[in-house]
């Protein structure tokens, strides 16, 4: 603990040292990326308003990673409400190295991930992230967003199991029948994930049971198929009662 804690210090020093020998101002390069980064995922919320009031663009990116990606992730809420506050931006997109899979993703992305794993980890923390989500969405998020693999934020809410999400895209325009390249949809996603609730809400919302995937591993399939697969016998049965055919 005393080992981190002098860490810390030493590191908002150097800030302090820089700041005052660059007339209190830091420069948004590659070394400040990645100490702001380091502040917020440890959540120091003091560090990180200093560098925010020394000049650190709220948007600065650390191998594609913003600080807005990281407080989502973790449900760190007034971070995320700090770095809005300071005008970051909630539709950038990450294009870093690490992982092809994120690319394409926003902090409202990386929020459905961070919700689906803590889900199983921690209940509370899952909770807060649910809450920044929202809160995201009624920031002014681009609903349309879509990955680099051309899925959206309703597919991956479904995948996560996050009605209150899914409810308030609905009520935001998004489109419940939207495809992706390969023919997928939300109520396909939700239909494989075994999301019973998520796909009874799709389906009052109109979402079509009879759209088939068009290529990949399930080419042909329904969401009824895609469920029978599973053998997840309560959706098959939702499925049929809202027009599902064979």
């Amino acid at each position: 603990m005393k080992k981190r804690f002098f860490k810390r210090f030493s590191q908002v020093l150097l800030i302090l040292i820089l700041t005052f020998t660059m007339g209190c101002h830091l420069p948004n390069n590659k070394e400040t990326a990645k100490e702001f980064i380091n502040a917020c995922k440890a959540n120091n919320i003091s560090e990180i308003k200093l560098m925010l009031a020394m000049g650190v663009d709220p948007d600065i990116t650390d191998d594609g990673l913003t600080g807005l990606m990281v407080a989502a992730y973790n449900g760190y809420i007034e971070l995320t409400q700090l770095l809005l506050k300071k005008g970051a931006n909630v539709n950038k997109k990450y294009y870093g190295t690490a992982s092809a899979a994120w690319r394409g993703e926003t902090a409202l992305s990386f929020a459905i991930s961070g919700y689906a794993y803590y889900k199983k980890h921690d209940k509370q923390k899952a909770k807060r992230i649910e809450k920044i989500a929202l809160f995201l969405v009624d920031k002014g998020i681009d609903i349309n967003s879509q990955t680099e693999d051309g899925s959206n934020y309703l597919m991956h809410a479904s995948w996560a199991g996050m009605e209150s999400l899914i409810k308030k895209l609905i009520e935001k325009g998004i489109d419940v029948n939207f495809t992706s390249p390969d023919g997928f949809t939300a109520l396909m996603t939700a239909s494989l994930s075994g999301r019973y609730n998520v796909v009874k809400l799709l389906l009052e919302h109109g979402a079509n049971p009879n759209l088939k995937v068009k290529k990949g591993k399930y080419k042909g399939y329904t969401a009824l198929k895609l469920a029978e697969k599973k053998g997840y016998k309560d959706i098959v049965k939702l499925l049929k009662q809202y027009g599902a055919k064979e």
